[in-house]
C-alpha cells in the first residue's frame, strides 16, 4: 500500500510560493514541489466574497512527513487559514515513489547539513560596528535588507508618527537597536519601542513593540524566525509591514491578525492609522518606474 501524498497549497504570490517550496525541500519535508502558473480564486472569507490571484503548489511527501510539513507551511504562510489539502497517491512509478520515500520518510527529524559559515565570537560582534548594522545568531553574522526607498521612507514615517504621538506619553522609540533575544542571539528590529529608558548599548529586556519592515529580498522563513524569537523572548507586540503591497500584520502570542485600517498593539496602548501612513508614503516614494 502506498504511503505517499500529494499536498495542494495555494500561495499569495510567486515569491511566497518559492520561499515555501525551498523551505520544504531544504528541510526534507517534501521530495519535490511544483510551482504552477497563477489561478484566479473565488471564495468566502469573513462573510464576504473574495476574489484573488493565487499561486498553487503541488507538494510530494509521505504520510509520516505530512504533520511536520503542514505545521511548517502554517508557520511560513501569510494567510490566517492557508489551504493545505493532502490527497493519497494510490499508484505510480515504483522507482519514483521509492525515491520520494527516501527523500522524506528516512530523513524525518534528522538535522539538515548546512554549509560551514564564517563564524565570529560574540565579543567581536559586540565590539564591532557595521553599516547597516547586522544581526548575530550563534556565531554567524546576518545581513539585513535595507536601502530601498519604500523601506526607508516608511521607517522614517513610523519614527516621526510614534515620536509625535507616543513619546510624550512615556514611550521611547529606537531605530535599529540591538536586542539580545536569547543567549548568542542578537536581533536588530527596524524600530523598537520601550516603556522605559534603555541602559547600555544592548537592550536585554523585551521591548513593548518590535516593528519589522519587509524589503523585496526578505525571505518569509527568515522573517517568521525573527518574529518567533521576539515572541519567545517576551515581546508582547510585533508588527510586520509590507510597504510595497500596502499590507500590515500584528503578532502576539495569541496569533496573527492582519490590519486593514488601524494597526494596534494588543492592549490598544498604540494605535496607528496604517492606511494614512501608506498614503503619506505614496507622496514620498514613486515606485511606478521600477
Amino acid at each position: 500500500m502506498s504511503n505517499v501524498l500529494l499536498v495542494v497549497c495555494t500561495c499569495e504570490n510567486h515569491e511566497q510560493a518559492l520561499d515555501i517550496a525551498n523551505a520544504l525541500v531544504e528541510a526534507r519535508l517534501a521530495a519535490c514541489v511544483n510551482i504552477l502558473p497563477p489561478v484566479f480564486s473565488v471564495y468566502r472569507w469573513q462573510a464576504k466574497i473574495e476574489r484573488a490571484e493565487e499561486v498553487p503548489l503541488l507538494i510530494k511527501t509521505t504520510e509520516e512527513g505530512f504533520p511536520a510539513l503542514r505545521d511548517r507551511i502554517q508557520q511560513l504562510h501569510t494567510y490566517e487559514v492557508p489551504e493545505i489539502i493532502a490527497l493519497p497517491i494510490t499508484a505510480g512509478s515504483e522507482k519514483y515513489l521509492d525515491w520520494l520515500r527516501q527523500q522524506v520518510s528516512s530523513q524525518i527529524g534528522e538535522p539538515e547539513i548546512m554549509p560551514v559559515a564564517n563564524l565570529i565570537s560574540e565579543e567581536e560582534y559586540l565590539n564591532s560596528s557595521y553599516d547597516p548594522d547586522r544581526e548575530y545568531v550563534e556565531g554567524e553574522l546576518l545581513e539585513r535588507n535595507m536601502g530601498e526607498p519604500d523601506h526607508a521612507g516608511l521607517q522614517g514615517l513610523l519614527i516621526f508618527w510614534l515620536s509625535l504621538h507616543y513619546k510624550p506619553l512615556g514611550m521611547h522609540i529606537f531605530p535599529e537597536l540591538r536586542v539580545q533575544v536569547a543567549p548568542g542571539h542578537y536581533r536588530v528590529p527596524d524600530i523598537a519601542v520601550t516603556t522605559h529608558r534603555v541602559r547600555g548599548r544592548i537592550l536585554r529586556e523585551p521591548p513593548f513593540l518590535c516593528i519589522e519592515i519587509l524589503s523585496p529580498d526578505d525571505r518569509a522563513s527568515r522573517i517568521e524566525e525573527k518574529i518567533d524569537e521576539y515572541l519567545g523572548f517576551g515581546v508582547p507586540n510585533v508588527w510586520l509591514i509590507d510597504p510595497r503591497k500596502r499590507r500590515a500584520w500584528s503578532y502576539t502570542r495569541e496569533g496573527r491578525r492582519e490590519a486593514s485600517t488601524v494597526l494596534s498593539t494588543a492592549d490598544l496602548k498604540i494605535e496607528m492609522p496604517i492606511r494614512e501612513l501608506f498614503s503619506e508614503l505614496d507622496n514620498d516614494v514613486d515606485l511606478s518606474a521600477d
